[in-house]
């Protein structure tokens, strides 16, 4: 596939380069590089968990239209960077530093740092926990900041909340990180549960065309649980981000839906004053904010469109 191009999703703009790199620690990841000669600008387009280059060529075509560049990443563990455990569905990390030293690597690509004017990072879920921490770590420069449902707290009932902290604790003290947080079917991707349920998207030809190039290119996959190193690891980094006592220091916009069902809204809305973020929501719309159906996806572009232009971007 790599050698071919993209399996285009509806919508989606084929990259022009993909990239090979290495992280600090050896590991091999893969990165592409969309509309170099961009004039506006770049973004460097961050994903969220589960996701991979080929899902991102969606937001990629809408930036495109606005005259930028856009690079982004496959995070260790996921898409067809390399897997730190034996079994690839797992997605394991065991400290969110490991995907910060992604970032850097990628970041210091010849064929991103080339790219001129503006910086903005475009973070989705998981994707935007990494790039506020790194933000705030002084790790990473932007321009603007535009956030797509940020994890900064994850959704869960209070006994969920109560059991998870039970499970890692437990998983700490027994050196068993490695181990799949202990749900059902862990190893089973989330979409290939069926379109009716989902708690993504509403546009099922996207659906569709991911639960298509999962079972095309297996490599691709990885499991709707995480390991209890993983989860681990994301708490420690929302705790790092809730206790923070600084800004963020750069024009931040966070987009939410209002049937968001992943990460927690209260979470963002309790620090986006704390930390400068501008939150406006999506009427009806689900996690996967660049993935959503033509009226929220279409809503969600207004909002960065005045975002930038209130930044003069």
């Amino acid at each position: 596939m790599d050698g071919q191009g993209p399996q285009l999703p509806p919508g989606g703009a084929p990259w022009e380069r993909l990239l090979h790199f290495r992280a600090a620690d050896g590991l091999g990841l893969r990165g592409a590089v969309w509309n170099a000669g961009g004039r506006r600008g770049h973004v460097l387009l961050l994903p969220g968990r589960t996701e991979f280059l080929e899902k991102l060529c969606i937001p990629a075509a809408e930036l495109i239209a606005r005259d930028f560049a856009v690079a982004a990443l496959d995070w260790r563990g996921q898409g067809l960077s390399d897997r730190m455990l034996p079994d690839g569905l797992k997605g394991h990390v065991g400290d969110f530093a490991e995907y910060r030293s992604d970032l850097a690597a990628f970041v210091a690509v010849p064929e991103v740092a080339a790219l001129g004017g503006p910086r903005l990072v475009a973070a989705h879920s998981m994707g935007g926990c990494i790039a506020i921490g790194a933000a705030l770590r002084g790790e990473l420069a932007a321009d603007a900041v535009i956030l797509s449902a940020p994890m900064l707290g994850i959704a869960l009932s209070p006994f969920a909340r109560a059991a998870g902290a039970v499970v890692v604790t437990l998983g700490a003290g027994m050196r068993q990180h490695h181990l799949w947080a202990p749900l059902p079917a862990p190893s089973k991707p989330y979409v290939l549960q069926g379109f009716a349920r989902n708690v993504l998207t509403q546009d099922e030809a996207v659906f569709d065309w991911i639960v298509r190039i999962l079972n095309d290119v297996p490599g691709l996959r990885l499991g709707q649980a995480p390991t209890i190193g993983w989860l681990d690891a994301a708490g420690a980094e929302m705790r790092f981000i809730a206790s923070s006592r600084k800004r963020l220091g750069m024009p931040t916009l966070a987009l939410i839906g209002t049937d968001e069902k992943v990460v927690d809204t209260g979470a963002l809305r309790r620090l986006a004053g704390p930390l400068g973020i501008e939150v406006v929501t999506i009427e009806g719309a689900r996690h996967e904010l660049f993935l959503e159906a033509a009226p929220m996806r279409a809503a969600v572009w207004r909002a960065i469109d005045r975002f930038l232009t209130l930044h003069d971007i």
